[in-house]
């Protein structure tokens, strides 16, 4: 497996290293249920995931289509 240069090898480390991001999300959900659309709020973002406020929760396998802006300048945690 490939690290990022600077990996200590802890269970801690983290494959991609992770950036704050106060940006806002748009998300739509389609498959079994009903299409649902959400505006909510990112909080973090790396190169494998998005990390955001949702107040709602989806069956695994559900499919989602994420729409959100990256900031020019974002700061690292």
């Amino acid at each position: 497996m490939n690290y990022p240069e600077g990996h200590k090898g802890s269970i801690e480390a983290r494959r991609f290293p992770r950036y704050e991001i106060d940006t806002e999300i748009h998300v739509a959900t389609f498959g079994g249920g009903k299409p649902e659309v959400m505006r909510t709020r990112a909080l973090h973002i790396s190169e494998a995931a998005v990390a955001g406020l949702f107040v709602t929760g989806w069956d695994a396998g559900t499919t989602v289509n994420l729409k959100f802006s990256v900031p020019v300048v974002i700061n690292p945690l």
